[in-house]
Parts: C-alpha cells; sequence; structure tokens
C-alpha cells in the first residue's frame, strides 16, 4: 500500500453533485486556484478559499484554516467542518456534519463561516495564501507527511506549507516549500547554534529516503492534479470560471502518465523578511544558516515586487 496518496471517488466529481449539494456549489464558487488572489472581505482578511485534495477527501482553506473537508468515498460525499466554527461543544473528532443548507441559505453561511475563521488567520498562513496568489502552479498546501523517528513509537506529522511544479527539461519537477516568518524562531539561532528547523528539515529528508516514497509522491501529486482540472470543470459548471497553472494543466490532463514528472526532495524555503524592520534576520547569519543546511533559501522583502517563487 502507498505511504503517500491522493484519491478521491470520481463518481462523486459530477454536475449532479454540484446540483444536488447546494454546500458543495458554494465552496466551489469561492475556490480561487493558485494564481489568482484571494478576494479580501470588509474585515481585510480572506474571503474565498483554496482547495487541496487530501486522500478520500478534499480540503478548502481560507488562510491555512479549513473551513470545510468533503470527504469523497465510495460510501459517502459529505461535508466535516471544525466544531469551533459550528459553535458547537467538542466532539470526538473535533468535527462535525453540519445540515444541508438550502440553496437560498447556502451562500449566506458559508460566508458566515468563513467570517468566523478568519479570527485565526496567522501571519504564516496569510503568507502562504499571498504565495499561492503569485503562483499558479501551487498544487498543494498544508501536507502531511506521516514519519517514524528512530526509536519512535508511534508516527508523526512532517507539515509542509505548499508544494508547486516548475518546468524542468521537457517535464516538470515538483518542489516542496516550507514558509517561514523573519520572527519564526525556528529560523533562527544564537551563535553557533544550528536553528532548530535544521532537524526538520532532516525528517523531510530521511522521509523521502524511504522506499517508494519517492514514487508515491509523484504518484499522487499526478493524482492530485487530475482531480484540480476535474474540480475546475465543476468549478465553472457552479459559475466560477477560472483558470490552472500550466504544470497543472499538463500533469492534470494526462491520465496515462506521459508527462514526466520528477521530485526534488531538497525542500525550499522562502522567509517573510518584509516585517523585520532593522534587517536581523539577514544580517545576523540566520539566512547563511538556512543555506549551511544544503537548502534553497529564499527571502522576499520591501523591495520584492512579486512573490514569484523561485525556479532552479
Amino acid at each position: 500500500m502507498a505511504i503517500f496518496q491522493r484519491n478521491l471517488n470520481s463518481a462523486h466529481l459530477s454536475e449532479d453533485s454540484v446540483d444536488q449539494n447546494h454546500w458543495f456549489r458554494e465552496l466551489l464558487k469561492l475556490w480561487r486556484p493558485s494564481g489568482v488572489q484571494s478576494d479580501i472581505g470588509e474585515n481585510g482578511k480572506s474571503a474565498s478559499l483554496r482547495l487541496a485534495i487530501r486522500d478520500g477527501y478534499m480540503n478548502f482553506y481560507g488562510a491555512g484554516q479549513s473551513v470545510a473537508r468533503v470527504e469523497s468515498t465510495r460510501d459517502c460525499f459529505r461535508e466535516e467542518v471544525h466544531y469551533k466554527y459550528l459553535g458547537i461543544a467538542l466532539t470526538s473528532s473535533g468535527y462535525a456534519f453540519p445540515p444541508k443548507p438550502s440553496s437560498e441559505l447556502a451562500e449566506q453561511l458559508l460566508a458566515n463561516r468563513i467570517a468566523m475563521v478568519s479570527k485565526w488567520h496567522a501571519a504564516e498562513k496569510t503568507f502562504v495564501d499571498q504565495l499561492m496568489g503569485d503562483n499558479a502552479d501551487i498544487f498543494d498546501l498544508e501536507l502531511s507527511l506521516s514519519f517514524m523517528k528512530p526509536g519512535a513509537t508511534r508516527a508523526v506529522a512532517l507539515r509542509l506549507d505548499a508544494a508547486s511544479l516548475e518546468r524542468n527539461g521537457e517535464g516538470w519537477r515538483i518542489v516542496l516549500w516550507e514558509a517561514k516568518m523573519a520572527n519564526n524562531d525556528e529560523a533562527k539561532a544564537k551563535g553557533d547554534a544550528d536553528p532548530k528547523t535544521r532537524q526538520q528539515h532532516q525528517n523531510y529528508l530521511a522521509y523521502f529516503a524511504k522506499p517508494g516514497a519517492v514514487d508515491d509522491f509523484i504518484a499522487a501529486t499526478r493524482v492530485a492534479c487530475i482531480n484540480l482540472v476535474k474540480l475546475r470543470y465543476l468549478a465553472e459548471h457552479a459559475g466560477n470560471k477560472q483558470t490552472l497553472g500550466e504544470g497543472i494543466m499538463a500533469v492534470g490532463q494526462d491520465t496515462v502518465g506521459k508527462v514526466h514528472l520528477t521530485l526534488d526532495t531538497n525542500v525550499r524555503y522562502i522567509i517573510d523578511v518584509r516585517g523585520d524592520k532593522s534587517g536581523a534576520f539577514t544580517t545576523n547569519g540566520h539566512v547563511d544558516k538556512l543555506r549551511a543546511m544544503g537548502a534553497h533559501v529564499q527571502t522576499i522583502d520591501n523591495d520584492s515586487t512579486s512573490l514569484a517563487l523561485d525556479k532552479l
């Protein structure tokens, strides 16, 4: 069995699902794929959604906060929402199934939930959302890799901020990104000490050194892009015509695996130093320490004209 998957039941990815499930229609209408900036509400926060494919479900995010999980398996197609966004008591899983709204109420109920979720928007997740707006080939965010540390009795989750595609010869290369703010202590260290994120970086490398991990991730990326292309057409059916990145379309329209796809297992770092008024993150050598790990490090400062990800 693959250790990393991105499967959805395709029977539910239909126009009938959009027409018969008003809550799903409204989620798709507010989906802004990468390459499109998020809508901004009256409160100055994101008022639209990003979409990520998971194994057996898709997750709709508002600036990194899960607004809705849509389970899509052989047996069911339903919406799950975190209990705190529904104003109910804690459930055993942390999620609950909200009542299916009428066609008339679906839009307003979702807007209300998005506004509530915006209270938990954090600077780093907002930064990732901004990155998605400027990079059309980010195909996943908030990725979780199940990793068993040596000597541990249970796996831990390694969480990556984003995954993108970049041109690589005649094919495409998957790139994994870790985003951090300049005031994040994990990316800094005093004196000769290593930044805390060094161990995190080594864990990523160890994960992809496992037998089958790279092949599984590449296969799952193909499936994720195929599903994104399907969902893009369903979004258009819902009244939301959007485009996808060139890489996502190339991989997602290739249902027989002819497009050459590779993976850069060396996670890259993108650091937002726009709020670092003193410039200490750069002048104190923190960038150099990150690069000493063997990682590519990109910084976004106040002089940056775009948030385009570096391509190697």
